[in-house]
Order: structure tokens, then C-alpha cells, then sequence
């Protein structure tokens, strides 16, 4: 999560550094060998099921419906895997 906050890359839109963490790929070479391609992916779903849990009300029509992913991540609470 470390290294998504500090490039500033949560909100990142430019399509080229997008598909660097959500495409299939051997590794993310950006982050170093032992990273999994597609991470963007896992990291997005880690962030929106953290939110599901602490907003379990909320149904996922409404979720897909909101597009405001800085309101999803922030409200979420996710900070990266625990140990």
C-alpha cells in the first residue's frame, strides 16, 4: 500500500500507469520481483471489502454506483495487509 500512497497512484487516471498494476503480468516490476502482476486488482478489492464490512447497509448496486473512489477508500479505513 506503501508504495501506491507514496507515488500518489490511488487516484492515478492516465491509462499507461494504470495497466502497469492492473494487467496480467509475471510480476510489477515498479514494486520488485516478489509483487504479483495485477496487483492494482487485489489492492481494489482488499479496499472494497474492507468498506463492505464497515458499511454492511450499504447494497452493491449502491456501491457500484459510486463513483467517488477517494469516499470508498477513505471511508473503507484500509491500510494495507496485516501480518
Amino acid at each position: 500500500m506503501g508504495h501506491f500512497i507514496d507515488n500518489q497512484l490511488l487516484y492515478q487516471t492516465n491509462p499507461a500507469i494504470k495497466q502497469r498494476y492492473l494487467n496480467e503480468r509475471p510480476f510489477t516490476a515498479e514494486i520488485g520481483q516478489a509483487c504479483p502482476g495485477a496487483i492494482g486488482r487485489w489492492v481494489g478489492w482488499r479496499i472494497v471489502g474492507r468498506y463492505h464490512d464497515e458499511h454492511s447497509g450499504v447494497g452493491i448496486a449502491d456501491l457500484m454506483r459510486n463513483a467517488d473512489a477517494r469516499q470508498i477508500f477513505e471511508q473503507s479505513g484500509y491500510k494495507g495487509q496485516k501480518d
